[in-house]
């Protein structure tokens, strides 16, 4: 019989990739990043703020186990861009400035909402993203909310679709079609 655990799911919340050197050097680079976003604080401190054992998150921070998305959602609550954490790219707090001369700043609750529609559309499609998926999932979400009126962005599934790698309808769009999307 096949458990969760034989699957690589060891522990409520957290994800054992089975992947070897690339998540591991990955795992260990989000540990270090959340070791900057503890500052201060104990790890028992960040863990009771995440919702989480004292243990678990010591295992995040050491690199042995991943974050999912829902426990990152208590970051990105408190200001920590989530794009970054994951991948170490932007900035470290959703309030700083939006690289680029147009010096408009990102916005906590419409980067919140994103990440929350992103892990969404992972539950539809019934998918346990990786890290950098759930990071590509959020800043395009994050950019079709700020920059479109809501009714221009409804293929929201279809654009998550392809950043997971599912097969995709002729007709679908291209990311690039619309206004304000950079590339990944």
């Amino acid at each position: 019989m096949k458990t969760l655990e034989n699957k690589g799911f060891s522990e409520v919340g957290s994800v054992e990739s089975t992947s070897d050197s690339a998540s591991d050097s990955s795992r260990k680079a989000i540990g270090a990043r959340l070791l900057v976003a503890r500052g201060g604080d104990t790890q028992e401190g960040m863990a009771l703020r995440m919702g989480v054992y004292k243990n678990t998150y010591s295992r995040w921070e050491r690199g042995e186990r991943e974050p999912s998305a829902s426990d990152l959602i208590h970051l990105c609550r408190e200001g920590w861009n989530i794009n970054w954490l994951l991948t170490g790219k932007g900035p470290e707090r959703i309030d700083a400035e939006k690289q680029g001369s147009s010096g408009a700043k990102l916005d906590p609750e419409m980067m919140q909402k994103a990440v929350e529609s992103a892990i969404g559309v992972f539950q539809r499609f019934n998918k346990l993203p990786s890290a950098n998926q759930l990071a590509r999932a959020s800043v395009l979400l994050y950019l079709l909310f700020t920059d479109n009126e809501p009714e221009t962005a409804q293929p929201v599934d279809q654009l998550l679709a392809r950043i997971m790698g599912e097969p995709v309808n002729a007709d679908m769009p291209e990311p690039s079609n619309f206004p304000g999307f950079k590339g990944f």
